[in-house]
């Protein structure tokens, strides 16, 4: 429950002190919502991707050794 409301208010420490960044998840909730009903699919991919594949991929970093896990950072930078 500490994480949680932790994230919470890091959340609202970031998204609301600044007018013009409040607009932003907003713009980018109804960006996806648009583009889900343009196409059906994408609402299925998007949660398989964000719940399965996505969290699947870093846990699998977990298995790799230290090299591997240091190079998968600088990569990403």
């Amino acid at each position: 429950m500490f994480l949680l409301r932790t994230f919470d208010v890091l959340g609202i420490l970031l998204w609301f002190p600044i007018p013009i960044m409040r607009n932003v998840p907003i713009v980018l909730a109804k960006q996806l919502g648009e583009i889900t009903a343009k196409y059906r699919w994408f609402a299925i991919v998007y949660i398989v991707a964000s719940f399965f594949i996505i969290p699947l991929l870093i846990f699998s970093l977990s298995f790799a050794g230290w090299y591997e896990q240091i190079s998968s950072n600088f990569l990403s930078i």
